[in-house]
């Protein structure tokens, strides 16, 4: 029974979470749907088992050993409601990987029905892509909306597709070994079309992985002596003719389908010459930030509060899985990571070396592995809950082949089974209710910013209404009561409006108009040496801020500071200002009057 509910649920999680991720651009409600079906499934499975003892195996040791390590920063983090929700993610890829592993050893996976069906999904995913670039429909317009919601995994968000599709690939692949012919035609009908639009979809980091995954599972599959000569014996110049021909054909359908080639010329030469959408600057930043706290890290998921004051104002990842692991979690986290990934790749190594095994199998799971190490590299795929669920079914699938067919050291405790299932239940079950109330609070924030009709006072309602143990602040950084404040502001209310960006910078120390607004208000209240610390404190944040500079200018001639003033001007133009008339006017008052003196 236990056996059997382990099967179903990688059967039912991956359409339905897969679903989701295409009509909901938002992270987090798959997420809650991911970590609730994964918690049920160990807290029904653990009550079934009636074994004692535990047996666990290296790969087991460390990813405990991450999960303790990740958790050391909880207690300094900013924003300890986005440490959970990302913490989260960590025991969801943990629990896909055990029912993954259970699963095979079992005998109760039959891959080729997973396969079967991420390939119908990949081609309906890829036939939608493809419209959206036939039709030349611009970046984030849906073709079908459900709702509020429109199909984002598509050509809508180039980056988000191209890693989804290279994720699904290696099941699609393995596809083209099915019996059932259908399947097989399927299978390369969306090669064919994925390959087209993994060109087109100009994500550099996909451009890397894939032929290097390609090269990676091809080498490792022919190295079998059998395999070889088997396949050296079966392959003709024909053929061979034929799947270069093919091959060449998709590479060039893909760059002219693209609307602007040029730009696919300029997007090569930036990955040549590692020039990456200001991706260095972000990774040299972060290096910075791991030197400081180089032991545990920032806290998970507060990355972005912290890159401020070494780089930009509202960033929100650096673009680099490996290294916001270190920043976040610690340099020793880091290492473990790696090391994780080292023994998933040992093991397929030694699977490929058995004779019996299957050839194909072990091929695609090499490409999995080495897509998903390359892309973390390039871009963030630890993010996104499909990304992370091919991943945690892949490093599974490899795991729980090589305790079946591998003579693997394990390593046996004495503790009820039961219990140990019922502990990662609780907290799958923990983080899914969490997720589930971020989203609620997150639906409700939205509403409140982004709905231009609605008045002051009733934005203020629904951000009330926002439960900030849950959504502290959203993925750029600004705290609910940074609008909280600015809502406050507009019914006149200062006090409350102050009271909020005080709490606003508790949350985010680096929120550049936090301090700017609360100098105002300061300045407001007769206070001359607040509002000019705030308006300092802004500055040493960005120096070039306009808002701080004008502000300050103000206060420093009022005081009779005529250089200082002259000096804060000097470079501000109407230009910066062009949605202020007020601060336009005021800026052609300061500088009259300085030119007078």
């Amino acid at each position: 029974m236990a056996n059997t509910l382990l099967f179903g649920t990688l059967t039912l999680i991956l359409p339905l979470v897969y679903l989701q991720s295409l009509i909901d651009p938002v992270n987090i409600p798959r997420m809650a749907l991911g970590q609730s079906i994964l918690g049920i499934t160990f807290f029904v499975a653990s009550f079934r088992s009636k074994k004692t003892v535990i047996s666990f195996t290296w790969f087991h040791m460390l990813a405990i050993l991450f999960l303790f390590l990740s958790f050391l920063s909880f207690p300094i983090a900013r924003d300890q409601s986005s440490f959970i929700f990302e913490y989260g993610k960590y025991f969801f890829l943990l629990g896909v990987i055990l029912i993954t592993d259970r699963a095979v050893r079992t005998n109760r996976l039959d891959i080729h029905i997973i396969s079967a069906m991420v390939t119908y999904a990949f081609l309906f995913q890829s036939i939608l892509g493809l419209f959206h670039l036939v039709y030349k429909i611009p970046l984030y317009v849906g073709v079908l909306k459900v709702g509020n919601h429109q199909f984002l995994g598509t050509m809508t968000h180039s980056n988000q597709f191209s890693i989804h599709i290279l994720m699904m690939f290696p099941l699609v692949l393995f596809n083209l070994t099915a019996k059932n012919r259908l399947h097989r035609i399927a299978s390369i009908v969306a090669i064919v079309i994925g390959i087209s639009l993994l060109i087109a979809a100009k994500t550099r980091s996909v451009w890397v992985a894939f032929p290097t995954a390609l090269l990676a599972s091809t080498t490792l599959f022919i190295s079998s002596p059998a395999i070889r000569i088997k396949t050296m014996r079966s392959i003709s110049k024909k053929k061979l003719t034929v799947f270069l021909a093919t091959i060449s054909l998709v590479a060039v359908s893909g760059i002219m389908m693209y609307r602007d080639q040029k730009d696919i010329s300029r997007h090569w030469q930036q990955l040549t010459k590692l020039q990456s959408s200001g991706r260095t600057r972000h990774w040299s930043h972060t290096i910075d930030l791991i030197k400081e706290r180089p032991l545990i890290g920032v806290g998970t998921g507060n990355w972005r509060l912290h890159y401020a004051q070494l780089g930009a104002m509202h960033v929100q990842r650096p673009h680099n899985d490996y290294l916001w692991i270190a920043s976040e979690s610690g340099l020793l986290s880091l290492v473990i990571w790696l090391l994780i990934g080292g023994i998933v790749v040992h093991a397929l190594w030694r699977l490929n070396r058995i004779q019996h095994t299957s050839k194909s199998l072990i091929a695609v799971l090499v490409f999995g592995i080495v897509s998903f190490a390359i892309v973390s590299f390039f871009s963030f795929p630890k993010e996104r809950t499909m990304h992370l669920l091919y991943f945690g079914v892949y490093t599974g699938l490899t795991l729980g082949l090589g305790r079946k067919e591998l003579v693997l050291k394990e390593h046996q405790i004495r503790f009820p089974k039961r219990y140990a299932g019922a502990i990662i239940a609780c907290f799958l079950l923990w983080t899914g209710f969490f997720s589930f109330n971020r989203a609620v609070s997150e639906k409700k924030y939205k509403v409140a910013i982004t709905n231009d009709d609605l008045s002051a006072q009733h934005s203020i309602s629904l951000l009330n209404r926002v439960d900030q143990f849950y959504y502290r602040s959203d993925p750029m950084s600004i705290p609910v009561n940074f609008h909280k404040g600015m809502n406050y502001l507009e019914t006149g209310n200062f006090q409350l409006a102050r009271a909020n960006f005080e709490d606003a910078l508790k949350t985010y120390p680096l929120h550049i108009e936090a301090m700017v607004n609360l100098g105002t208000l300061y300045e407001l209240a007769g206070n001359r040496e607040l509002a000019v610390e705030s308006y300092r404190n802004a500055l040493k944040v960005n120096g070039r801020n306009p808002g701080a500079r004008l502000n300050l200018a103000v206060l420093e001639y009022k005081a009779g500071h005529y250089d200082e003033s002259r000096q804060l001007v000097r470079g501000l133009s109407e230009e910066k200002f062009r949605n202020n008339r007020q601060q336009q006017s005021q800026l052609r008052l300061i500088k009259s009057l300085l030119q007078k003196r």
